[in-house]
């Protein structure tokens, strides 16, 4: 079978959002398929990877003058736009892309990865004009997010109209949980959805995980405001006050560091242990998953009850340390960590 995926990111990113659509191109290939991607990831020294295709899908990288104007106009238009017009879309060129690889490939399948959702868009258009089926994989829910709520009403109403409209003719739906499958069959009302976990890339993992002399603790990705990290925080100062502050324990933060804003929030609530942390940039996965297996404890975050998935979770699992989840309390993530 010929398969068509759309997505946003992709490798070398090393976010979850990447890595999603480049296992799908992975094992679909394994099982025998033709599994080709069209990507808005543009990376220098990247594009020659076979059967990946990238768009250069920011055309006003620049943040100065009339391009900083263009570029907020076009973020106020994308805010609702392309919920009902698709083609009025950035991934417009991510469309033009599919067809041609359309018209050289008669795929049999599209694999459209959200978010961005308006990509369900430009899936749903493609399957109607050459009459090929298309699924929806959600990486995250849509008009059931827990952020979708802090968006302006018109774009809350579009979007979530647009999701029942373009996701009612997609021949199935995946996601990557049992949580996220009852959050849309919900909102869709589609009765094929299924689980398909992140998992991990066996491959990337450290043959040999030196563990740090150290005590180390790690946090992987971002911080988003559901996420009590003040409460982490001050559980961390309260156990080096009651050790002495020694020097050997730190407490590592990876991919953080590009968030200057969040780094300043972290050190501010760290106090006096402000010396034991430290914030590296996002790296390559291999990297990521060498530094992570050197910490002993992995930081998890979440809320009570919380029907949500943080994909480091993956990760976590499969290397040698403990993890902390915090507050624990019949949530998804407490679900993953028993079954593991």
């Amino acid at each position: 079978m010929n398969i068509l995926i759309l997505a946003k990111d992709y490798p070398p990113l090393n976010v979850i959002a990447a890595q999603r659509p480049a296992y799908w191109f992975k094992y679909l290939n394994e099982m025998g398929h033709t599994a080709r991607v069209v990507t808005g990831t543009y990376a220098t020294g990247a594009a020659d990877t076979e059967g990946v295709v990238r768009i250069k899908t920011d055309l006003y990288g620049r943040k100065t003058g009339w391009y900083l104007l263009v570029r907020r106009a076009r973020s106020f238009f994308e805010g609702w736009l392309p919920f009902i017009w698709p083609m009025t879309s950035r991934y417009v060129l991510v469309y033009r892309a599919a067809e041609k690889l359309i018209f050289a490939e008669k795929p049999d399948l599209i694999i459209a990865t959200g978010e961005p959702f308006v990509l369900f868009g430009l899936a749903h258009r493609l399957s109607r004009f050459y009459a090929i089926p298309w699924v929806a994989d959600y990486r995250d829910p849509w008009s059931t997010h827990p952020d979708h709520n802090n968006r302006p009403i018109a774009s809350r109403v579009l979007q979530s109209r647009a999701e029942c409209r373009w996701v009612s003719t997609a021949v199935a739906v995946t996601t990557a949980s049992n949580a996220y499958k009852e959050r849309v069959e919900a909102a869709t009302d589609h009765r094929s959805v299924h689980v398909v976990h992140n998992g991990h890339h066996l491959t990337q993992i450290p043959e040999r995980l030196a563990i740090a002399p150290a005590f180390r603790l790690a946090y992987a990705g971002r911080l988003y405001p559901h996420q009590p990290i003040d409460h982490c925080l001050i559980a961390f100062q309260i156990f080096m006050a009651e050790v002495g502050y020694p020097k050997d324990v730190e407490f590592h933060f990876l991919g953080l560091g590009d968030w200057p804003a969040e780094v300043n929030r972290i050190r501010a609530l760290a106090g006096p242990c402000e010396a034991q942390l430290r914030f590296f940039p996002q790296m390559a996965y291999a990297d990521y998953m060498s530094r992570l297996a050197s910490a002993q404890l992995y930081v998890l975050l979440s809320q009570k009850k919380m029907a949500w998935l943080n994909a480091k979770v993956f990760d976590y699992m499969v290397l040698p340390g403990e993890v902390m989840l915090y507050p624990s309390g019949d949530g998804v993530l407490e679900d993953l960590l028993k079954e593991g």
